[in-house]
């Protein structure tokens, strides 16, 4: 009798979100259990540990629990047993992502339960698993984003529920409804649907659903732009979590106000609120919201250009690595690559701001060209008139001589000048050479003047106007790049300037 009391105080505590409490109480059981030797009561604490487990992502813990009591319940050939049992394996790899095994255990039970009915032992638990199982699988095919079956599932599952009369197994159905609702963007009927399982929790009395469906209903206002509604709907499910002193939901909360809070553009309540979430999370010993927490503090951090506080609480993340979660290592691989990411960027950062510095010298090394470039054009303007005035002025005897050789000094100082230009302008891209000297160390059978052409598709040249830089026709132009974009070998769908200006010249 204390064991069987113990184990309801277990499943109370459990229903009120009291996790460690609720841990000691059905280790307790358990061992009461063991030594009276009840199987019965043994796997049900086993069962009851093993959701527990589940909820605090404890899955290598949760696995060995529900395993304890599938081998007992096959021992004892108690269907009921067995297929509850299944039912949390299902559930385990289901949170961990493996969605093919969780599909195995989910069908193992619905054909043990099928069983179960042809021999006439369907009683209303079983029927109750049946439901509850539908239920999972529909939440495969909709993490799968298959969505006529999981719609298919969930209202099987909701008809079942409503035929056996369980008012709560009908409301988890409109949630997981309404999820589907939300992600398919038919968030007028994803509301309506949310607000109907709002009101049944509510006739039951069951807050911590209460609490979810409002974490549901903030979420669908976020994905709408309403954040205000989204804030106050997280304010109620905190105000409730506070009143029911569900702790952990309590963590989780006020994660989801910080994150609302910096999308309504209120940095520092956000930080406040996250900084909360965190320290309940270390008190608690939460692993997943304490690094949901430290990641979101740590990129906040980070938009506010304090990188010492966004790298202490990077490092933090990685020392959060235990063998005791196996997820751990996943995130500890992923905040890793985001720190190199932050690397590479700072990297990239400063790699731009000496190109700035370089192309501005450049510019400005252009612009000074470009001066003189047109001081010349004065002063062939001035010899054109001079010479335009000689040839129009009348000539006679030794005059006439001087004149002619003036024009014709004047003349070949213009075409001198003309062909200095048009060389110029050749051999004006800035960083030609250095793009050319590139060029020729890594892609060797590129010709000089593909090279050169290069060059001028670098600095955003057209082909026409490279054409008329190099004296050549548009058809000759257009044929070497083709060379060029198969030399470099290039797809075709790959931008050949996008691709060379790319490139890392030094």
């Amino acid at each position: 009798m204390q064991a069987r009391a113990l184990l309801e105080v277990g499943r109370c505590l459990l229903d009120i979100a009291a996790g460690t409490e609720a841990l000691g109480r059905l280790r307790q059981a358990a061992r009461l259990f063991g030594r009276l030797g009840d199987t019965e009561g043994l796997a049900a604490s086993y069962e009851r540990m093993g959701y527990l487990y589940s909820q605090q992502g404890r899955y290598d813990a949760a696995r060995t629990n529900f395993r304890k009591s599938l081998k007992i319940a096959e021992q004892r050939r108690d269907v009921l047993a067995t297929a509850r049992a299944r039912r949390g394996l299902g559930t385990v790899h289901f949170c961990r992502g493996q969605y093919d095994r969780s599909m195995y255990r989910y069908l193992e039970t619905l054909e043990g339960l099928a069983g179960a009915e042809k021999t006439g032992a369907g009683t209303r638990e079983l029927r109750l698993v049946r439901a509850h199982t539908s239920l999972e699988i529909a939440r495969i095919y909709l993490a799968l984003d298959d969505n006529t079956p999981a719609r298919f599932h969930f209202q099987e599952a909701r008809k079942q529920y409503r035929s056996l009369g369980f008012k709560l197994g009908e409301a988890t159905a409109n949630v997981n409804l309404g999820e589907l609702f939300r992600i398919r963007r038919r968030f007028a009927t994803a509301e309506k649907t949310f607000k109907a399982a709002l009101m049944q929790f509510r006739q039951l009395g069951r807050p911590l659903n209460e609490i979810f469906v409002l974490g549901n209903l903030a979420k669908l206002y976020e994905d709408t732009g309403r954040l205000d509604e989204a804030w106050d709907s997280l304010q109620e499910a905190l105000r409730q979590a506070r009143e029911v002193k569900a702790a952990e939901l309590i963590v989780r909360l006020l994660y989801d106000l910080g994150s609302v809070a910096a999308g309504r553009g209120s940095v520092e309540q956000a930080r406040i609120l996250l900084e909360e979430s965190l320290a309940r999370a270390r008190s608690l010993d939460m692993w997943q919201p304490r690094l949901f927490s430290l990641l979101a503090l740590s990129r906040l951090h980070e938009q506010e250009q304090d990188m010492t506080q966004a790298y202490a609480y990077y490092k933090e993340l990685v020392a959060l690595n235990s063998s005791r979660y196996d997820a751990a290592k996943l995130y500890e691989m992923s905040l890793v690559q985001h720190r190199f990411r932050l690397r590479i960027e700072q990297r990239q950062l400063k790699l731009n701001t000496e190109q700035a510095v370089r192309l501005r010298g450049e510019i400005e090394h252009a612009q000074l060209k470009i001066q003189k470039q047109e001081a010349r054009l004065r002063q062939q303007r001035l010899s054109i008139e001079h010479c335009l005035s000689l040839l129009e002025a009348p000539r006679s005897g030794r005059n006439a001589d001087a004149q002619l050789n003036t024009l014709a000094a004047l003349t070949n100082t213009v075409v001198e000048t003309a062909k200095e230009q048009s060389a110029g302008r050749r051999n004006s891209v800035p960083g030609s050479q250095q793009l050319a000297d590139y060029l020729a160390r890594e892609f060797p059978t590129l010709s000089a003047t593909e090279r050169k052409i290069c060059g001028f598709i670098r600095a955003g040249y057209s082909i026409q106007e490279t054409a008329d830089i190099l004296l050549v026709k548009y058809r000759t132009v257009e044929t070497h790049r083709r060379n060029i974009h198969c030399k470099l070998k290039l797809a075709r769908y790959q931008n050949l300037q996008s691709y060379i200006a790319s490139l890392q010249v030094g």
